[in-house]
């Protein structure tokens, strides 16, 4: 069995004793590997939590572990307005009073406007290089502040450099925020594609994008396949499908 492999099954809490003793040996040939585990957990932590106060404290841990390393963290939450969750409320109340007027009738793009929030940025405290660190900077303060267009010229760029999974899920947020969702679903086809512990989130925004152009038949499979994992966007996907079947 490979590294990459002991990675994986250690980070999934599936390794054997066996494997983990084998883990344990390459640790001690090997310093570095120890800080890519502690990379990966951090990752898979903040990626599987949905509460936001939950999201922040297991950040704030780790930045904590890190300025212990004397590695600058920047922190990237800032407070949603009282505006935008008030929008994101009426929106939300809108397509219930819709539907509930009109049982039968299911609108596409309301589902979608109810649905679509643009994907917490999970990935920029985990950086550690320098140089990516202010790159990360700059694309990830953008898209904090909701500059969609500079995030996403800065997050293809970063791509283009690193072909780093993740930058795929979020240069097509920044074209769904900026209502171009035909854009958004090559990057999200290929995403899903890749190896990322953000997959599940990745079917998710596929799956809007494509009740978004109307291809019921293609949202359906990813939300059904949402469901059957559990992790993430349950509820929501499992009343989405009994809106759209």
């Amino acid at each position: 069995m490979d590294k990459e492999q002991l990675l994986d099954k250690y980070v999934r809490g599936t390794i054997t004793e066996e494997e983990q003793i084998l883990l344990d040996e390459l640790i001690q040939i090997n310093a570095n590997l120890k800080e890519e585990i502690e990379f990966r957990t951090a990752v898979r932590d903040v990626a599987g939590l949905e509460d936001r106060t939950q999201l922040k404290s297991v950040l704030q841990a780790t930045e904590q572990k890190l300025i212990g390393h004397q590695t600058k963290v920047i922190p990237i939450y800032k407070k949603r307005s009282f505006w935008a969750a008030a929008a994101s409320l009426l929106i939300l109340f809108g397509v219930s009073l819709y539907m509930l007027l009109n049982p039968f009738a299911v609108d596409p793009e309301a589902l979608y406007a109810a649905n679509f929030e643009p994907y917490k940025n999970v990935v920029y405290p985990m950086v550690r290089s320098e140089q990516q660190l202010s790159d990360e900077k700059k694309a990830f303060s953008a898209y904090e502040n909701e500059n969609y267009t500079d995030a996403l010229q800065q997050f293809e760029t970063l791509y283009q450099n690193t072909s780093a999974p993740y930058l795929l899920l979020y240069q097509a947020n920044c074209h769904m925020a900026l209502s171009d969702t035909k854009k958004a679903i090559p990057l999200l086809e290929k995403f899903i594609t890749l190896d990322s512990p953000l997959l599940i989130r990745g079917k998710w925004y596929l799956a809007l994008a494509y009740l978004k152009e109307n291809n019921k038949a293609k949202s359906s499979v990813l939300l059904t396949e949402i469901v059957a994992d559990g992790s993430y966007k349950k509820t929501t996907a499992t009343k989405l499908l009994e809106a759209i079947d």
